[in-house]
């Protein structure tokens, strides 16, 4: 069995960029997934290409859930 969160597998085909390239926000929401479902959802990963979308998709998702 492989490790999901291990950055040298690729998800995809998709250049996910290094971690400690990411805004500082995004580091942080990377270490709050490891921390409580234990490794960092691949839409997350996916989405960080554009930090923007990431934090767009995240309010989204925020905005269901509190509803």
């Amino acid at each position: 069995m492989s490790d999901q969160n291990s950055p040298s597998l690729p998800i995809s085909r998709l250049p996910i960029p290094a971690e400690e390239s990411l805004p500082e926000d995004i580091r942080a929401l990377y270490e709050e997934m490891r921390e409580k479902p234990g490794f960092v959802p691949n839409v997350y990963r996916a989405y960080s290409l554009r930090p923007q979308q990431l934090r767009r998709f995240l309010a989204l998702y925020e905005s269901f859930m509190d509803a």
